[in-house]
């Protein structure tokens, strides 16, 4: 593509920056920026092009809120002819970002799904992409243009790094409330992916069991309050929730684990011994764990197994 572009000095008041459609950055604060510009200038000159009087963004959404943050009045822009194509913007808005700085994965997304308008065909977008610096793998194009028609506060989850893509297609097929929630609970309690599959499994699969619907459980009073405001950190709060959907989802379990922990209580069995149930309780096999570092202490042991064949207690737990 070869575009001419020239340089010219634009008034601010002249160029609309309420038309986003080019926009690629998440980034909103302009802090960085304002400190910049008030100090070198414009050192990229940001891109035009003429719609009626006015002019529409095409690249530079930030340089030119920067300039006008700082008292401005006008800028030196580069500007696109009037007869410029959609595809010759869309291909400068990416590659002013994309050929300058890594992306974040919702500017990539936001990337791609400009570039599909040009591009049908997903080996041509792929091959498109590449040139531009996008990723050219076709399955990860797929995800990514699905990622961008998900509602906001998923994309914003993925932006804020508080869920991955893989997670982000997960919600995207709940109901947007449940969506939006289990977003709101993943942010609040700063969970990694493999424990919010975790609770996410646990609520779905106890909405099967208890024959509810998803959201009926996610709005549960218990687990409202669990969430609710409260002194209790979010690992504290973690260990709660999952265990009161444990709990719910695995009850036979949850009962036979708190007779076993209080039998095993009453054995004192000492720092050093460890008694471990079948997984599940779903088989007769226990494990029976000593440290020791010495004959004596080895001994002890041996004295303790004596006496632990002869306690009732310790029968029960085997039955």
């Amino acid at each position: 593509m070869n575009t001419r572009l020239h340089e010219q000095i634009v008034a601010l008041n002249r160029i609309d920056s309420t038309d986003t459609t080019y926009r690629i950055t998440t980034r909103t604060g302009i802090e960085d920026l304002t400190a910049s510009v008030n100090h070198f200038g414009i050192l990229h000159a940001p891109i035009l092009q003429p719609r009626g009087a006015q002019w529409i963004v095409v690249a530079g959404f930030r340089r030119i809120d920067a300039c006008r943050a700082i008292g401005l009045i006008d800028v030196a822009a580069k500007l696109l002819p009037s007869e410029a194509t959609e595809r010759q913007r869309i291909e400068l808005a990416i590659a002013d970002n994309s050929l300058q700085r890594p992306l974040t994965l919702i500017e990539v997304s936001r990337s791609l799904e400009l570039l599909s308008r040009c591009h049908a065909d997903r080996n041509e977008l792929a091959v498109a992409a590449a040139k531009l610096n996008l990723p050219d793998s076709r399955d990860l194009i797929t995800k990514l243009l699905h990622l961008s028609t998900l509602p906001e506060s998923i994309q914003n989850g993925v932006r804020d790094e508080v869920i991955a893509l893989a997670m982000a297609l997960t919600l995207g097929d709940l109901e947007a409330p449940v969506a939006d929630e289990w977003v709101r609970i993943f942010r609040d309690l700063n969970l990694g992916l493999n424990r919010q599959r975790e609770l996410l499994t646990l609520v779905a699969e106890i909405a099967i069991r208890e024959d509810r619907g998803i959201a009926d459980v996610l709005f549960d009073n218990r687990i409202r309050q669990i969430l609710s405001p409260t002194d209790a950190d979010a690992a504290q709060k973690y260990r709660v929730l999952a265990a009161h959907l444990r709990q719910r989802r695995f009850p036979h379990i949850t009962r036979a684990e708190r007779r076993f922990d209080d039998l095993v209580q009453t054995l004192s069995l000492g720092p050093h011994a460890r008694l471990t149930p079948p997984a599940h309780f779903e088989g007769t096999t226990y494990r029976l764990q000593l440290l020791f570092r010495s004959p004596e202490e080895l001994e002890r042991h041996r004295q303790a197994i004596e006496k632990l064949l002869d306690n009732p207690k310790f029968k029960a737990v085997l039955e």
